[in-house]
């Protein structure tokens, strides 16, 4: 490029210069001003060709390697910003491919939920229609019916309460909510299902105001409260504790229920994770009450721990920062 340049100018120097010899001295300065323009023209095409080149040369895949490249210099930013943008661009598509594989192994697992229950309620149905069962024997097919398919419902009322939190709607306002009365709503809810199992269900605290959801707040208490007496043998006892403080509130729910090994405690707010699936299809559980007292904390910006080991109850610790 540089030797075309330099030779190019020779050249046209040396035909000014020849051409100078037979003009006027205004017509020379015209011949000079011409060349000096055509020059210029030139040696822009030139530059800007070569310009061109380059960046069509450019490896959009990965900029970062032009970084050092003196040639690139004046492009330096503009490679730092796509290199930048192109990690962005990665992230956002790891974000995307795990959310759809999230997607779909929870449709997996709503479709295989689903099935057991109407399998069940399906073959008792026929049984019935049979004609085959004693009188004294369809009242207990007609329970199994009616407990298979409460537990399709609450199945599904989970799964549109662990929606809502994860769409986390705009515009929702937060509002002052008491939990210890929270806490004690929806302990009031679980006392008769308490007392079928002798288990001593008691919500001790003050009053603790708290900017939150109180739905959301109500179904984190629900949910701990329920699996705990689920999980509790009879004539256990569950104790909700609520502490009032200085830049928090602390919600703690125990048991002396069968407890969680150490193993299984970093998973236990997956959805439809069981940690003893026969014990939990035993006592009705569907497997997203932990995912959504988990969604319902982080809405909260709160933090949750377990204290926990298999024969000695669990603790479940929630702050909430005020």
């Amino acid at each position: 490029m540089k030797h075309l340049i330099f030779w190019t100018s020779m050249a046209i120097s040396l035909a000014v210069l020849i051409a100078s010899r037979f003009l006027s001295g205004q017509e020379h300065v015209l011949l000079l001003a011409a060349a000096a323009a055509g020059l210029a023209w030139l040696l822009d095409r030139l530059i800007l060709s070569d310009a061109e080149k380059k960046i069509a040369a450019i490896d959009l895949s990965d900029p970062e390697k032009y970084l050092d490249i003196p040639g690139f210099a004046v492009l330096r930013p503009l490679f730092l910003r796509l290199a930048e943008q192109q990690r962005e661009l990665s992230e956002n598509q790891a974000q995307i491919e795990k959310a759809s594989l999230i997607r779909q192994e929870f449709t997996a697992n709503v479709s295989h939920e689903m099935k057991t229950p109407l399998h069940v309620i399906a073959g008792y149905a026929e049984v019935i229609e049979s004609g085959m069962l004693k009188d004294e024997d369809i009242q207990p097919f007609a329970a199994k019916i009616l407990r298979e398919s409460q537990r399709m419902s609450q199945l599904v009322e989970d799964i549109i309460d662990l929606t809502h939190l994860e769409s986390a709607p705009e515009g929702r306002l937060h509002e002052a909510c008491d939990v210890n009365r929270i806490a004690e709503n929806a302990a009031d809810s679980l006392r008769s299902q308490a007392d079928e199992k002798g288990i001593s269900l008691s919500v001790l605290g003050e009053t603790a105001l708290l900017m939150g959801f109180p739905d959301v707040l109500y179904s984190i208490v629900y949910n701990l409260c329920d699996n705990a007496i689920k999980y509790s043998n009879e004539g256990g006892n569950v104790r909700v504790i609520i502490k009032d403080e200085e830049t928090q509130v602390s919600l703690k729910v125990i048991d002396t229920g069968i407890g969680i090994p150490l193993e299984h405690q970093d998973r236990i707010y997956e959805r439809f994770y069981r940690v003893d699936k026969s014990h939990s299809k035993e006592v009705g559980g569907t497997g997203l009450g932990l995912s959504i007292v988990k969604h319902g904390v982080l809405l909260h910006s709160g933090t949750i721990e377990l204290d926990s080991a298999p024969g000695q109850g669990a603790a479940f610790t929630i702050r909430f920062p005020k």
